[in-house]
């Protein structure tokens, strides 16, 4: 396997949590690598709204409107 189909297959992932009922879920994982691509914030488009979504100097994720 290539570099470039290395970095496909660790850019999106799918992970297995667990639901309030108990039952197994598959969700769509993305690393922040990926997602943030260099950059320390990002902007994230939900219907009419902007959100920001940026890494602190503690590695920790803000989600703001």
């Amino acid at each position: 396997m290539g570099d470039d189909e290395r970095k496909k297959s660790d850019a999106s992932k799918v992970s297995t949590t667990r639901s309030k009922t108990g039952s197994a879920v598959l969700l769509p994982s993305l690393a922040t690598d990926t997602l943030f691509a260099g950059a320390s914030e990002i902007l994230i488009q939900h219907e009419e709204d902007i959100y920001r979504l940026r890494i602190t100097r503690n590695r920790k994720l803000i989600l703001t409107k």
